[in-house]
């Protein structure tokens, strides 16, 4: 195993719990955490730009025309955001498991080679990116499955032309976002301890 450091403060925010990576390491997951963070900004962003386009909607007399009927729709996306909330954060339990991490350690790592300066890791390291990596993936699936409830509320919002429709599918879909806020930085520190466990109990 490659001597590792305390990552430096200028590094990024990998530093504020002190622990320790290799400074190529660090690098790459402070990149990782950074392009997860647009992702998730991005995806907070189109909720609120779905409840602004019901607003616009709504004040355009021109294009308001008649209302539909929601009293079958309403009751069918409500329960239906009530599973898929569910569902995900239960597919989030599973996931990011320890069991879950420590499958993915023993499992043969994705592959990584084509990131820039991962020659530079040794296989330990490369086996915590990757592990790294693919949960990031799995975020952006429950990302899509909450801003799913979203899209419930903007066709409700749609068929009655009233924002209000939207406002509480958009506020479950916005605080659950809130929750996957990307920590790389902690995710990290637990692959690389379940690693290091691994080894030593294995």
């Amino acid at each position: 195993m490659p001597a590792v450091l305390p990552v430096s403060p200028t590094t990024g925010n990998l530093a504020y719990t002190g622990a320790m990576f290799s400074p190529k390491l660090a690098e790459l997951l402070t990149t990782q955490e950074r392009t997860s963070r647009i992702i998730w900004f991005a995806m907070c962003m189109a909720i609120l730009l779905y409840g602004a386009v019901l607003v616009m909607i709504a004040l355009d007399q021109s294009q308001s025309g008649e209302p539909g009927d929601t009293s079958v729709m309403l009751p069918i996306l409500a329960g239906m955001s009530v599973v898929t909330a569910i569902g995900t954060l239960m597919f989030k339990r599973h996931v990011f498991s320890d069991d879950a991490l420590r499958a993915a350690l023993s499992a043969s790592p994705a592959d990584v080679s084509a990131l820039p300066g991962v020659d530079d890791l040794e296989a330990d390291e490369q086996r915590v990116l990757a592990v790294v990596m693919s949960r990031h993936t799995m975020s952006i699936i429950v990302l899509a499955l909450q801003e799913s409830i979203a899209i419930y509320g903007l066709v409700l919002g749609f068929i009655a032309r009233d924002p209000v429709m939207f406002a509480p599918f958009g506020a479950v879909a916005l605080v659950l976002h809130l929750f996957e806020f990307p920590r790389t930085q902690i995710l990290a520190e637990r692959v690389q301890k379940l690693a290091l466990t691994t080894v030593v109990t294995g």
